[in-house]
């Protein structure tokens, strides 16, 4: 189990990844796995207009799907990222 310290010092550890904002998408995903409790590939799989975040207070966010990462010989597309249902969840 992480604690809130241990969350923030990952966060901040996370933004020395990496060059041309890697970093930032790092903390997009593990903020959104601590505080959100999303899986993954949900995190990865969130877009703008799924974010409802206001300036002050606790924001919404609506998950729709997911995009676990797969080897790309196993895609038809050739991406690393398929797009699928949530698990054990309708639309």
């Amino acid at each position: 189990m992480v604690n809130h310290r241990q969350a923030q010092e990952l966060l901040t550890a996370v933004t020395y990844v990496g060059r041309r904002g890697r970093g930032r998408r790092l903390i997009a995903l593990f903020a959104c796995t601590y505080y959100a409790a999303l899986r993954p590939a949900e995190a990865v799989g969130l877009r703008v207009q799924d974010c409802h975040l206001p300036t002050e207070g606790w924001g919404r966010l609506t998950i729709d799907g997911s995009r676990p990462e797969v080897n790309t010989q196993w895609t038809d597309t050739g991406n690393a990222h398929v797009e699928r249902g949530l698990k054990h969840r309708g639309r």
